[in-house]
Order: structure tokens, then sequence, then C-alpha cells
């Protein structure tokens, strides 16, 4: 769906198809021999963990619950973390740490563009599955790796959702600014794209550096080409620069991607955050209408954690990774006495029959099984 940001809350515009303190160091595996273990090398430091860490948070939640519950053969799953401090080389040598040294089965939740198309040679050398990623780059579908799977909607998808809501809304003239990396790069032609597909203009396009230092030349540079509306491609600092940059600079609408306008985003905004357009790819997270959502309502009152969109995302992306590791046929994979016990029987991958929306709806299903 797309969301209108306003004070104090959300309203919805239409259906899509479809941070806190970050941690110091990376946690070590101490979990006991015959816990099964799943890898995470995430941003516990530097600009982007404040983002990053209500995902920690959930998922953390939802394998705490899973684990209160039996776990799987009363084996508990662990969630091995190191920090890569959203740097793609570090994010390569923690994933060998991961599989060559503490053994675990699958890797979990990377988040950037640039940190996982790093990983993908080494997923396919390792035999290594990564469940979930925060991305929806086309260079990752454009890859078609056997060991990528993700839980959620495209890029491509929410874009197509508000290039058509724009246009519906007779805003055809449509400015673009991207971050100027791997992520904003490989976006904007999915932008343009959409644009022409709906007959619409491109009326200008600017690049913004991932700090955000030159937010306001973007959107003076924007302003001068005069669109009706404006499409952002960032994610993290250069949102709420770009964000504060154009209410300065423009008086017409500003839509962005899911990982555009997480929790600490729109914190960090204020009342800046009002007018701003999100496209969402999971159901809202405060209507318990389906058990899933009641179960993670339940698990974030139990923490004192606020139920919102990331969060959400987030333990359906654990979930999802729980049900395909309750999925394995057979009995439980054996004790880690190698180090990665699941593939040395066969090559063993991650087979997911449904998605995190899937989930969400109750229709979820995952298992792994032998190539």
């Amino acid at each position: 769906m797309l969301q209108t940001l306003a004070a104090g809350g959300c309203a919805a515009l239409l259906p899509a198809t479809a941070l806190a303190q970050p941690q110091a160091a990376a946690r070590p595996a101490t979990g006991a021999r015959t816990d099964i273990l799943v890898g995470r090398s995430s941003a516990l430091s530097g600009p982007m963990a404040p983002f990053l860490q209500p995902l920690h948070e959930a998922h953390e939640a939802a394998i705490e619950d899973f684990n209160a519950q039996g776990g799987i053969g009363g084996r508990k799953v662990r969630l091995v973390t190191l920090d890569d401090g959203f740097d793609p080389k570090r994010t390569l040598e923690n994933a060998r740490r991961l599989v060559e040294q503490d053994g675990v089965v699958a890797l979990f939740a990377q988040a950037g563009t640039s940190q996982v198309l790093a990983l993908l040679p080494y997923l396919e050398r390792s035999r290594t599955p990564l469940i979930s990623v925060y991305t929806g780059s086309p260079a990752l579908h454009a890859a078609a790796s056997p060991w990528l799977f993700t839980t959620s909607a495209s890029y491509a998808d929410e874009i197509g959702q508000i290039v058509r809501n724009l246009v519906s809304i007779q805003s055809t003239r449509i400015g673009i600014v991207h971050e100027n990396n791997d992520f904003g790069r490989s976006t904007l032609p999915l932008v343009e794209q959409a644009i022409a597909a709906e007959g619409a203009t491109v009326a200008g396009v600017q690049a913004m550096d991932s700090s955000g230092k030159n937010a306001t030349e973007a959107a003076r540079a924007l302003a001068a080409a005069q669109p009706q509306a404006v499409v952002m491609l960032a994610a993290g600092p250069p949102v709420v620069a770009y964000v504060r940059a154009h209410h300065a600079h423009l008086v017409v609408p500003l839509y962005t991607l899911s990982l555009g306008a997480g929790a600490q985003v729109i914190r960090s905004l204020g009342s800046d955050a009002r007018g701003l357009a999100v496209a969402r790819t999971t159901p809202p997270p405060r209507r318990a209408t389906t058990q899933i959502t009641r179960d993670f309502q339940a698990s974030m009152k139990q923490r004192g954690l606020e139920p919102d969109y990331d969060r959400f995302r987030a333990y359906l992306d654990a979930r999802a990774l729980l049900e395909g590791l309750r999925g394995q046929p057979g009995p439980p994979p054996p004790e880690p006495t190698s180090p990665a016990p699941w593939r040395a029987s066969g090559g063993s991958t991650w087979e997911a029959t449904s998605t995190a929306s899937a989930l969400a709806s109750g229709t979820a299903r995952a298992t792994w099984t032998s190539r």
C-alpha cells in the first residue's frame, strides 16, 4: 500500500499489489552445541546502525518466542551476529567467519544492495542460503542466484504503484532524487521506465550523496525543473536531509520506498515527516486481523517495543526463516560437528513456497530441500 504521513500517524492512500542505540560489538556464538545457528551480518555501528536496530529487535523477539515454544525438536535457534558497519567488504569477511568458523546453516537478513551483491559469489561457492534481504534492487533479481531468497516486494513493485498513484491524481511531471550509490543508481532506471510506461514525463533527476550533504542543492535543482511530484530513492541519513530540503524548496508531493521511511527516520524528522508518502509492503502492523499480527503485537508489548512497520517486516522475515527451518524433512539436523551439516549432506538449499506477505495472511509454507 501507499501511505502519506501526518503528524502523529499514517493515512492509507491506496492498496498495493505486491532506531534505538546501536550495539557496540559483535555477539559471540555462545549457544550450546545442539543449537541451530543462523548468521547475521549487520550494521551495529556507524550511521546506519540506528536505522537497523528496530529490525534487529524484531528478529530476536521472533526467535526468542519460537524457542520458548520448544524450538525444533527441542533444539533452539540461535542468531550469531557480527558488525559490518554497513561496509560490503566487512560483510563478506563476516560471512566467511560465520560459515567457516561458526558453522551457521544459513545467513539471514542482510541489509544493503552493495552488501548483498558482495555476498552472491560467496553464497555460490559455499553453497550457503541467504534468507531475507533489506533491498529490492533489480541487480539482485538479475543475478538470479539460487542461494538468495527474498521475502518481500521488489523495488519495481513499489515504484510501479507509486507512479500509477501519481498519474491517477494528474501528477505527470515527476522529478527523481536518488542516492548516489549502487542502490540509487540501479533503482533509477526502474522509476524512469515506470514513468514512461504510464505516459508521464521525467521532469529532472538529481543524485545525492549518501551522507545527505548535498540535499539542499539537489532540492533546489529539482525545484528549478518544476515537477508536480518527486520520487526519492534513498535510505537512512540522506532521507532526513532531503525531506527537510524538499520542504524548504518545493511544495509538491514527495514519495519514497518502504525502506526509505522507517521508524527512526520518522522520529528524526518529527513534524517534517508530514506529507511524506511511503510505499508499504506489509499489512498494517496495528490491525489485529491475522494470527501472526496478533503474535507480533503481543511480542512487542511483552518487550515494551513499538509495533511499527519496520519491526513487523523484520518479525515476518524471522518467522519465514523459522518456518523454513522447521520444515526441514526428517529429524532435526545433527549437532554441528562439521562447519555446515545441512549443506554437507548433499547440498541442502532453501525452498520457500511463500513470502513474508503470505505468512502475514496465514498461508505461508517454507521447507528445506536437498538438491
